[in-house]
């Protein structure tokens, strides 16, 4: 008999590779409500579905949405299998990653503290599930100014992973996480050495990985600063496919767009620096909404490129 929790995940693994989100939504969505529980009781392919959900929402940064995904995960686990398990403390971790996308710094710090105690507690601090955490919150120390612990959380993470062995991918992350954390502090040369060593694992892995894109988007914006705008070009249009692949047109693509109508403005390509400004625009209106600061500096920008076309066209 097939099992229906394996053909749930190769049925969404082929949803991802077509890459079209909607679709993939639609099958989340529809899977939820074939699992869920009709009369109480536990459901492990509810529970999976929710926390794909969350995940999902979390990449097309629909924030509000993974917040609720988690959310109902966090209380089937806490009813059918408790609050002081490893299931618990990995959903906590996943929630604290959303919390921090959307800011919410606090409930982000609070959410990490409870998981990696509860990791402490169950499977310890030698394993993947432990080093996660550490790479997670290093990211929320980032985004919070508090750089040396950031540092910290990170190369205990690598020492971590390192030590397990067969992790290229999570180390290929923590590496990317310190590159971008050390050219923070304007340590361009280990930022760069660190970033070397990302791509370098990213691209020997059999399959691609999500955090590729976020690895090219760093290298390119590198190649900016070093004034290789031809090269930043290319690099960033490797991006865009990579994250609309993995997360659809989500905010991380609206910033790629950005980049690259900063590096055709420096070539001197004004109509594709619109081009892209506009779709930098419009998701920046979806995701914020028109009235943040973000949508509206670049509902700005975009009338200044367009203003600039007219006034050559005259």
């Amino acid at each position: 008999m097939e099992n229906p929790t394996q053909r749930f995940f190769e049925e969404l693994d082929e949803q991802y590779a077509a890459g079209d989100m909607e679709k993939v939504e639609r099958f989340l969505q529809t899977s939820a409500t074939s699992f869920r529980p009709c009369c109480g009781g536990f459901n492990a392919n509810y529970l999976a579905v929710l926390s794909e959900m969350g995940g999902f929402y979390r990449g097309t940064s629909k924030y509000t949405a993974s917040v609720e995904a988690f959310c109902a995960a966090g209380e089937v686990i806490t009813e059918f299998i408790g609050k002081d398990s490893m299931e618990y403390a990995t959903n906590l971790n996943n929630l604290a990653g959303t919390y921090r996308l959307m800011g919410e710094y606090d409930k982000s710090s609070k959410a990490f503290e409870e998981a990696m105690e509860i990791y402490r507690n169950t499977v310890g601090t030698d394993n993947y599930l432990f080093a996660s955490a550490l790479n997670n919150i290093a990211l929320l120390h980032q985004d919070t100014k508090n750089y040396e612990q950031a540092v910290e959380c990170l190369l205990s993470a690598l020492s971590i992973l390192e030590a397990l062995g067969n992790a290229d991918n999570d180390v290929a992350t923590t590496y990317n996480n310190l590159a971008a954390l050390y050219n923070r502090l304007g340590e361009d040369a280990k930022a760069k050495e660190a970033l070397a060593r990302a791509i370098t694992l990213y691209e020997s892995l059999s399959e691609q990985s999500p955090h590729y894109a976020a690895a090219l988007n760093l290298h390119a914006a590198f190649l900016y600063r070093d004034a290789k705008y031809e090269e930043a070009k290319e690099t960033y249009l490797k991006v865009l496919p990579e994250v609309e692949r993995f997360f659809g047109r989500n905010i991380e693509y609206g910033i790629a767009c950005d980049n690259l109508r900063r590096v055709y403005e420096k070539l001197g390509d004004n109509v594709q620096a619109e081009i892209y400004m506009k779709q930098a625009s419009d998701i920046y209106n979806a995701v914020y909404g028109k009235d943040h600061e973000i949508s509206k500096q670049a509902v700005a920008v975009l009338k200044e490129l367009e203003a600039g076309r007219n006034s050559c066209g005259l």
